[in-house]
């Protein structure tokens, strides 16, 4: 649902908060949580890098996942020359002083290969009970829907989507330790499309499981384009139902809060799902906008209000995304954080 906001009456109320600290992004992480690092994490970190250009067995070359080269780097060696948007940034924060582990994953193609249509593709992945799930799609989405994209000639990016999400989830089957370890996944396709009686249009395609959300704010409003798979919502509520399955204490089965994700096949049998909800949104290439794409690190602790005033303050999607990521910091958040800001 769209909302709208009286820009002045948000100004007024915020800036009677404690202003936001921007920091470089190599300084992401302070001091403090530097001296609290346990032996071992920091001996894990330094063979360890943020991000990854690209995996060992992908030809593809404009392709950067989680865990290697540095952002400035990969964009460096991929210029942003398609037009379907102008910039993007992403921050990744562990959170040490809560987190001995980072389970958040990222992958991100630019200019898709033999496709003048497709011009980007934002994926989070945010595992729980371990990395395993969150790493291998991070690895392995991309090529899955790059080859069903060739399958489908007609490009039905809804059931490429679902397929995607089913094949990915046959394969978690063969991880050790899949029945109780999962991921939730949001993915952003961002396309441009040519109707007969609108002309050219920027089309974006958000398909998603479980809480990690993708937002889409204009100057005057915002809107949220996933959609949310929580215990708490009513929708999921009488599907669980169906299925036999139990919400106890706002949990399935007691045991996590989400009801669709990869993996968790313990709980597939009670009503968990991975097929995704897909939506499509029109963008006009006359407005600004911009897509905030984040883990429930952010989302649990940043409110649409704030990340609202934010974007009309800032011009720059990196002091964006910083300002995002602190927010959620100095609110108290405990867990691994992922944030990616798009310039539409």
């Amino acid at each position: 649902m769209d909302k709208n906001y009286n820009i002045e009456t948000i100004k007024q109320s915020i800036h009677q908060q404690q202003k936001i600290l921007i920091r470089r992004t190599s300084d992401i992480t302070s001091s403090k949580d530097k001296e609290n690092k346990k032996p071992e994490i920091e001996e894990r970190n330094k063979s360890k890098s943020p991000f990854k250009l690209i995996h060992k067995d992908s030809q593809i070359n404009n392709l950067i996942t989680s865990n290697s080269i540095s952002l400035n780097e990969f964009k460096k060696k991929c210029p942003l020359t398609n037009k379907a948007f102008k910039d993007f940034s992403l921050i990744q924060f562990q959170n040490q002083n809560y987190r001995n582990y980072m389970e958040d994953r990222f992958s991100i193609l630019i200019n898709f290969p033999n496709n003048d249509n497709c011009k980007a593709l934002f994926a989070i992945f945010d595992g729980h009970g371990g990395s395993s799930v969150s790493e291998y799609l991070c690895k392995n989405f991309i090529n899955i829907f790059l080859k069903l994209c060739e399958k489908f000639e007609n490009k039905n990016y809804e059931k490429i989507f679902q397929k995607s999400f089913y094949s990915l989830d046959e394969e978690i089957k063969k991880i050790p330790g899949s029945n109780k370890m999962g991921s939730t996944g949001t993915i952003i396709l961002i396309t441009k499309e040519t109707d007969q009686m609108l002309g050219s249009r920027k089309i974006i395609y958000c398909a998603n499981i479980g809480d990690t959300n993708c937002e889409l704010f204009s100057k005057n409003n915002c809107k949220k384009i996933s959609y949310e798979h929580r215990c708490n919502d009513l929708n999921e509520e009488k599907r669980i139902k169906k299925k036999n399955g139990n919400i106890i204490n706002g949990r399935l089965g007691g045991i996590i809060s989400i009801t669709r994700s990869f993996g968790d096949f313990n709980l597939k049998d009670f009503g968990l799902i991975c097929e995704p909800s897909v939506n499509k949104v029109n963008v006009s290439f006359n407005d600004r906008y911009y897509l905030i794409l984040a883990t429930d690190g952010v989302w649990d602790f940043v409110s649409e209000e704030d990340i609202f005033f934010i974007t009309i303050n800032h011009n720059d999607s990196m002091d964006i995304c910083k300002n995002i990521v602190d927010k959620a910091k100095n609110n108290g958040s405990t867990d691994n954080i992922t944030c990616i800001v798009i310039d539409l």
